[in-house]
């Protein structure tokens, strides 16, 4: 995303650029007039006030897992182990 960013303030230089710490917010922040919010299609969703276009953009988004690091439970350890068997990058 942080490529994404880039290209477009290399585009924009006077663009305001404001965060949104949750889908919703980027959404909530689009419908009042705040500006576009750039996100994955995947968590784009059918608003009819909104506006979604696709683009053909070839940057990845790197993924990770989160957790309470209060949960002692044998099934989340067991978990956050196969995950990261599965998706170890070594």
């Amino acid at each position: 995303m942080l490529q994404m960013e880039e290209k477009v303030l290399a585009q924009c230089p006077t663009s305001q650029v404001l965060y949104a710490d949750s889908i919703i917010s980027g959404y909530t922040m689009a419908k009042c007039g705040f500006g576009v919010a750039i996100m994955p299609d995947f968590v784009c969703t059918n608003d009819p006030e909104l506006c979604s276009v696709p683009m053909n953009i070839e940057d990845t988004i790197s993924y990770g897992i989160v957790w309470n690091n209060q949960d002692n439970r044998k099934e989340t350890r067991d978990l956050v182990q196969i995950i990261k068997e599965v998706y170890s990058s070594d």
